[in-house]
């Protein structure tokens, strides 16, 4: 990358893990699995891009009621700012905002639902948005895992995250903005436990994602439903 890690963060749209918004995950996994899981992704997140050798900072977008609380679970790695919105798109946008705020030029987002991207990709992602405008990675069912901006602009304020048309929306989006779009490398987001099972796979084959802590609590969640009494 050219541009500086005081230049350069990664905005992850997170909320504590015990106060999630209900998700077709949560559904399937219970309450109490699901914090698990998130707490394990943000870890994880953490320590892939909080350490001191990461090629940007990380700045976590928490709901304001949770600021003071979900800086427990990041041991330390990257600042904490509070954000509102009442849609997906809202958070995001917000996050980027946060970060501008703050003195970035360039801004990646994500959200707990991408927790095996390697960092290269986010890196690449901040890399090429001063070519493009926009650079962001969709996944199968046209979802976004991550996306990366220079400019403080309500790109994802219409992008239905939770539809089958998310990158398409957010194609349109960016057109509208005179935006040009850099396609990073497709991948998938985490959003039922059919994924989960994906993500084990993805985990095992991709050894450079460092991932010790989902990794390990995905392979219980998984085990426990396999011997769940069908």
């Amino acid at each position: 990358m050219t541009i500086g890690k005081r230049q350069a963060v990664l905005a992850i749209v997170a909320e504590h893990p015990d106060r999630r918004t209900p998700s077709a995950l949560q559904i399937e996994l219970g309450r109490a699995d699901d914090a698990r899981f998130a707490r394990a992704v943000i870890g994880d997140l953490a320590e892939r891009f909080g350490r001191p050798e990461a090629a940007c900072s990380l700045l976590w977008c928490v709901p304001d009621n949770a600021v003071v609380d979900f800086a427990a679970f990041t041991s330390g790695a990257g600042e904490v700012a509070g954000i509102a919105g009442g849609t997906i798109g809202a958070r995001w946008d917000n996050a980027a905002l946060a970060a501008f705020a703050c003195d970035f030029t360039h801004v990646a987002v994500m959200g707990l639902d991408a927790p095996h991207v390697p960092a290269d990709i986010v890196y690449g992602a901040l890399g090429q948005v001063d070519q493009y405008g926009l650079a962001f990675g969709a996944g199968d069912r046209d979802t976004i895992y991550v996306a990366a901006v220079n400019k403080a602009t309500p790109i994802f304020a219409n992008v239905a995250f939770e539809s089958d048309h998310a990158a398409t929306d957010l194609i349109v989006a960016a057109a509208q903005l005179g935006l040009s779009c850099a396609p990073l490398v497709g991948n998938f987001s985490v959003r039922t436990t059919q994924d989960l099972r994906r993500l084990a796979e993805y985990l095992d084959r991709h050894v450079r994602v460092a991932a010790p802590r989902t990794r390990a609590v995905v392979a219980e969640l998984l085990a426990a439903r396999a011997d769940a009494p069908r």
